[in-house]
């Protein structure tokens, strides 16, 4: 399966929330072609991961998607997660 576009980008609260996100914003924020989000975007909206159309994303299955993801997710979500949990930081809006 192609890599999952990066959750950390998206809410984890978005529960039902159509998310603003061209193929273009994500190319650039990857570093990779357009046509290569193209293609992973419709890997993962036929697995029913996510809905995508006209510039707006829903996760509808958060868990299928992180399962969906590489073993860094997990580590750059801990890694986050202790970052952000030190005394005096304001948690980001992507981390419950």
């Amino acid at each position: 399966m192609a890599p999952p576009v990066d959750l950390a980008l998206c809410p984890r609260e978005s529960g039902g929330k159509k998310i603003p996100m061209t193929h273009e914003f994500l190319s650039m924020m990857l570093g990779v072609r357009r046509a290569g989000i193209s293609v992973a975007a419709g890997i993962l909206q036929k697995a029913g991961l996510i809905e995508y159309a006209h510039g707006r994303m829903e996760i509808t299955d958060r868990p299928g998607l992180e399962a969906a993801s590489c073993e860094c997710y997990g580590a750059v979500r801990r890694t986050c997660d202790r970052l952000l949990e030190q005394p005096g930081s304001v948690k980001a809006p992507c981390w419950p």
